[in-house]
């Protein structure tokens, strides 16, 4: 069985992720408003959400209630999202319900490697 050679496919593309921890809800009642209203902001704004209300442990810092970890294509669409009338109205209700911490990173993929 050949091992094969390790070389590069291609140079991969630099995207923008937004990653937003709930650390403590405050109003059960609000936070149901925010995940009604919020959805509408990404209709002028496509997102891929890589990570939603999943499974966690916290290794190290405090706990979180929950995360969630979106997609878009640049650090330009990931902010035009943020700073949107639509998600302003959602994140309004989203900072009455609860604390949080929003981050927008700018990354290029590590570096796409195939065997052949």
């Amino acid at each position: 069985m050949s091992q094969g050679t390790l070389r590069e496919c291609r140079r991969p593309p630099t995207l923008s992720y937004v990653v937003i921890t709930r650390e403590k809800t405050r109003s059960a009642a609000k936070l149901d408003e925010y995940k009604k209203i919020a959805p509408a902001s990404f209709q002028k704004h496509p997102a891929t959400f890589l990570a939603i209300h999943g499974r966690q442990e916290v290794l190290e810092g405090p706990k979180n209630d929950d995360i969630v970890i979106l997609e878009f294509p640049s650090y330009e669409s990931a902010q035009a999202w943020y700073h949107s009338p639509e998600y302003q109205v959602a994140l309004l209700l989203f900072l009455l319900r609860a604390s949080e911490t929003t981050a927008v990173y700018g990354a290029r993929l590590a570096a796409f490697r195939a065997w052949v």
